[in-house]
């Protein structure tokens, strides 16, 4: 489409070479770091090339200025979009629209548009910052079930974080739960020791290490999907049978998050990103997130090339 072909111009331009190199692909972007650029361009090249003395790698990055033409030209294609993928309850958190991939380049079945059915496609990542809290209570009470079959002793309020990942090849799997929980029994959580004392044994790697240890009322253990694992020297985790309903729990509750922000008209594909809550390093709010893809063909977008 036009607007890749002018970003292709403004990375040439503002990239500073010497000559023009060659592009594989190029992509525009949200800038959600900084205060004073909205848009940022990224091309990627085939291989490393080498222009006037200076090894050009594999990808560059430039920022678009707010007064140039380029800016109002991304301003106008995005407000577009916006337009036509309406979120409500939610909302739009970033957007790329970038060149599409062969067929072979991607998964089968992956939530995407490839180049044999669009030109070009739009990504689109809607979040909302702060999870209901009844929806909140849900996940927890999934996790909880599982949690009790090793350890009947934690409670929510012994849940520091937890993060339902879904599957980037699929429209809504979720593949992978993890976190980090304290309790007073942090044996039960590993196969090789079967009592605080083994536990703090193997924890501990020197004295001073092992009387703070001993000095605890409770322990931190992060877990991983249905297995709890916390370092090396611990050994394999404990299996959570099943793992399965919690998983199955999770995929309704972001398909009802889906259905309830998200409407267009347009062809589209979703793509479940996570849910998460409890207290983070650099965040402690609960965030659900999903990608709407939207393909471009012949510069019209949310249709495919027929077959």
């Amino acid at each position: 489409m036009e607007l890749l072909l002018r970003a292709c111009e403004y990375l040439r331009d503002v990239g500073e070479f010497d000559s023009q190199p060659d592009l594989e692909s190029v992509g525009i972007s949200t800038e959600e770091y900084s205060d004073e650029v909205d848009y940022e361009i990224k091309g990627r090249f085939p291989e490393e090339q080498e222009d006037e003395g200076r090894v050009i790698p594999p990808s560059e990055r430039v920022l678009v200025s707010r007064d140039s033409r380029m800016h109002t030209l991304i301003e106008e294609v995005f407000c577009y979009v916006e337009d036509n993928v309406q979120v409500s309850g939610a909302e739009i958190e970033s957007i790329h629209i970038g060149s599409t991939v062969e067929p072979s380049e991607m998964f089968e079945g992956s939530p995407t548009y490839t180049s044999d059915v669009a030109d070009a496609r739009v990504f689109i990542g809607v979040s909302r910052e702060e999870m209901p809290m009844d929806v909140r209570d849900e996940l927890m009470g999934l996790l909880l079930d599982a949690v009790h079959t090793l350890d009947g002793s934690v409670s929510a309020s012994d849940v520091r974080n937890v993060e339902f990942l879904f599957d980037d090849v699929k429209r809504n799997f979720n593949h992978c739960v993890r976190g980090e929980l304290f309790t007073e029994h942090p044996y039960r959580y590993y196969s090789n020791v079967s009592s605080l004392e083994e536990y703090i044994d193997k924890a501990a790697s020197d004295g001073d290490e092992r009387d703070a240890l001993e000095g605890q009322s409770e322990y931190k253990v992060s877990f991983i999907e249905g297995m709890f694992v916390d370092s090396e020297e611990m050994g394999d985790g404990q299996n959570i049978v099943p793992p399965v309903w919690m998983r199955e729990g999770a995929e309704d509750i972001m398909d009802e998050f889906i259905d309830e922000t998200l409407e267009t008209d347009w062809e589209v594909l979703i793509e479940a990103e996570g849910l998460s809550f409890g207290e983070f390093e650099f965040d402690d709010l609960g965030k659900m997130k999903y990608w709407v893809n939207v393909p471009i063909v012949d510069g019209e977008f949310g249709v495919v090339r027929d077959s």
